[in-house]
């Protein structure tokens, strides 16, 4: 399994590392299953027959195991754990004060950092994006997207693989070589896009519409013309544009700045789900 940093994928260790923890402190609340499968039981992508709903909501025992059977695939999406997670606080609260409220706070906090899950936990309970999580789903998307068309399937395994190369060596030849690779990434994305006709980045960025402002269009395209001015990444010319040779701290700079482009150049992408984990 390929670790997403979303809670969908760990759901299972919520039991042992979030719910009994929270259970053994609430030794004064007869309902504690009972209210939270309250909560849980419209976002399951499934439906109880209503004599067991009826039933499984008045049998804390019931609830106890119908809660503890819930898997990953029984949620729509990880908005669904999400918003079980905050409002399973305001449980806790109803139940056992801030005291117990508190305490699951804690645990949900540990649980986040313990698994490098995507989100900064606020006051007094809400799950908000990280941008290392925002970037981690936007490489996601990319994966999933570009494997839908041979040509992106291609340019993105070739950056890729330029971008490990990186590890053998990071020197000025290989940084040159990912650059070159990653724009290719880019007009291969670019072509997808409605009334894109021109075939390199430089006029693709005219002709798409997504941008909010001609500056942040004008942006990626003064980069492409670093691109195709710098000598060796696209073209072999001699330039008087050049300062200094290329390095590390370069790489690490365009190459993530080119990445948040991508956005731009797909109206594929799921922006919801980079964002906060919301599948539509």
């Amino acid at each position: 399994m390929i670790m997403r940093g979303e809670f969908i994928h760990v759901w299972p260790e919520t039991w042992d590392e979030i719910w009994m923890l929270v259970r053994g402190k609430s030794t004064t609340s007869p309902d504690f299953y009972t209210e939270l499968f309250r909560e849980v039981k419209h976002l399951l992508n499934y439906e109880l027959v209503p004599d067991v709903s009826m039933k499984v909501l008045v049998d804390e025992n019931l609830c106890e195991e119908e809660f503890k059977s819930l898997s990953s695939d029984s949620f729509y999406c990880e908005s669904n754990i999400i918003e079980l997670l905050e409002n399973a606080y305001w449980v806790m609260d109803d139940l056992g004060g801030e005291t117990l409220s508190q305490y699951y706070f804690n645990c949900l906090e540990r649980f986040i950092v313990k698994y490098s899950l995507r989100y900064v936990l606020q006051r007094p309970c809400v799950l908000c994006p990280s941008l290392p999580g925002m970037f981690s789903a936007l490489v996601r998307e990319l994966h999933e997207l570009t494997n839908k068309d041979e040509h992106q399937k291609a340019s993105f395994e070739a950056f890729e693989n330029a971008l490990k190369d990186l590890r053998q060596e990071c020197n000025e030849d290989r940084i040159k070589t990912c650059i070159q690779k990653q724009i290719n990434l880019l007009e291969a994305m670019g072509q997808s896009y409605p009334g894109v006709t021109q075939t390199e980045l430089g006029g693709m960025c005219d002709q798409i519409k997504s941008w909010p402002h001609v500056a942040i269009g004008k942006s990626l395209k003064k980069l492409y013309g670093f691109s195709s001015d710098y000598p060796g990444i696209r073209h072999g010319c001699k330039s008087d544009g050049v300062i200094r040779n290329i390095n590390k701290r370069d790489a690490i700079s365009l190459l993530i700045t080119f990445t948040g482009f991508m956005p731009y150049l797909s109206e594929e992408i799921d922006v919801d789900s980079v964002y906060g984990g919301i599948r539509k």
